[in-house]
């Protein structure tokens, strides 16, 4: 997350209870609700490097994960069934990008105000949201994928 909005945060969470504004219960579902947005940002990031490590068989390089926008890359780089995900992923891209680096620079966003926070906290939701859509699809991925090598997929976690 960008340090401005690290910043704000630790100022308005570490403040003594006297001194912080009201709705401070806003602020607190706020950093929940970034928190959890953040947290599915990068299990879509690990689970797409599970995808193309373990099901498509893509080697990298170096030892550190690559990026986000290298993965897709490579993904699209695999033919035309794949321009799809890909595009998927690029708009997600696009919305982490947006959420993580420029949250407080989208119009009405405002630590300060309930209104402001309920752009933040939008746009956390709608982040999140598009990452559970894409993790639910990795799990059939993997699923089809592991079933298919004759492993048993344990029917708890079918999602049927």
């Amino acid at each position: 997350m960008g340090c401005r909005m690290l910043k704000a945060f630790r100022e308005l969470l570490n403040r003594r209870p006297s001194e912080r504004p009201k709705g401070e219960k806003e602020t607190e579902l706020l950093a929940t609700r970034i928190g959890l947005a953040l947290i599915a940002c990068q299990l879509v990031e690990r689970n797409l490097y599970g995808v193309m490590t373990q099901v498509l068989g893509e080697k990298w390089n170096r030892k550190q994960r690559p990026k986000l926008v290298e993965m897709i890359q490579r993904l699209r780089g695999r033919g035309p069934a794949m321009t799809a995900p890909a595009q998927v992923l690029d708009e997600f891209r696009e919305k982490r990008n947006e959420f993580v680096h420029a949250l407080l620079d989208l119009e009405g966003a405002d630590l300060r105000t309930s209104e402001g926070k309920m752009v933040c906290y939008g746009k956390a939701v709608e982040v999140h949201a598009m990452a559970s859509v894409i993790m639910k699809t990795f799990g059939t991925i993997f699923r089809d994928h592991f079933t298919a090598l004759g492993h048993h997929w344990p029917q708890h976690l079918s999602g049927e």
